[in-house]
């Protein structure tokens, strides 16, 4: 599922229609891949220390090749290596590689720290925000502030499906009835974490089948929408056979493992790890 532009209609002097910006994520991409390229690095610098001396220089001959050892800048021809002493032959290649990699790795990393230390990813949403409010009536930002795309997303109205009077139930502190301890248990943990869900919201997949998942969160860092299946009952056959179904509907549909689409399980005799719902919630929801 691709990252929705959000369109809200307008009345009033504004325009008809207001296109919003998504949440910024240039820095901690390049935070990210600066990390990668200093690792990197750091690790051909110990290398360094420990590679031969001299250089290699590979002439042609037919369909093969021919490799001599270049003891200085000076020499231009070199001392011919019989390939006996490919040892040697392949370590002054990975030297003359590593060389123009560190350069390269440099380069990229002082580009990356010029471009965060001058980069300010709120300076579009500070525009509107330093406005007096009266100001701010006014206009149509291209960045929805967080309370704002949090009430409008919760504000949506939807009708779930309905918990037979004769069924179980498990109250939330947020409010609604849900079928299980397990279901209330991770509907609490989103609630004392902050995290907005909406229990059962009702989704077509691709297959024009709908379906009402478990909850239907929103992680306000992206601003994008994850379906989290709770799977309680693994070990019953016929109930892991729908489950595998469910799964695939979801991925079929364009839902994405670990990103757009996450599940939890547990069994008759497994319960479900509280240390790995609350893991979940960290890593995929805030």
């Amino acid at each position: 599922m691709g990252e929705r532009k959000i369109i809200k209609e307008s009345t009033g002097n504004k325009s008809e229609a207001s296109v919003y910006l998504e949440p910024d994520k240039i820095l901690n991409v390049l935070k990210h891949r600066r990390e990668e390229l200093q690792f990197i690095y750091d690790i051909l610098e110990k290398k360094a220390l420990n590679e031969p001396a001299g250089g290699l220089r590979i002439s042609r001959r037919g369909n093969s090749y021919q490799y001599y050892f270049i003891e200085n800048e000076q020499d231009t021809c070199g001392k011919y290596i019989s390939k006996k002493h490919m040892k040697q032959i392949c370590a002054l290649a990975q030297k003359a590689y590593n060389n123009k990699l560190r350069k390269e790795l440099h380069r990229e990393i002082y580009l990356i720290d010029a471009m965060m230390n001058k980069y300010n990813p709120t300076a579009i949403e500070e525009i509107f925000d330093k406005c007096i409010p009266g100001r701010q009536a006014l206009i149509d930002p291209v960045f929805m502030p967080d309370e704002i795309f949090a009430r409008e997303w919760l504000g949506e109205e939807y009708q779930h499906m309905p918990i037979a009077e004769e069924m179980s139930s498990f109250a939330t502190k947020q409010g609604e009835k849900v079928r299980s301890k397990t279901e209330m248990i991770i509907a609490d943990k989103l609630y004392d974490q902050g995290v907005l869900y909406k229990y059962e919201y009702p989704l077509k997949l691709k297959n024009g089948i709908e379906v009402h998942p478990d909850f239907l969160c929103l992680n306000m860092t992206t601003r994008k929408e994850v379906v989290w299946e709770h799977f309680g009952m693994v070990d019953n056959y016929e109930y892991a056979t729908n489950m595998i179904r469910k799964i695939n509907g979801y991925l079929h549909s364009g839902y994405v493992w670990g990103d757009t689409f996450i599940a939890s399980f547990e069994g008759s005799r497994i319960p479900v790890d509280m240390k790995v719902i609350d893991k979940m919630i960290q890593d995929y929801l805030k």
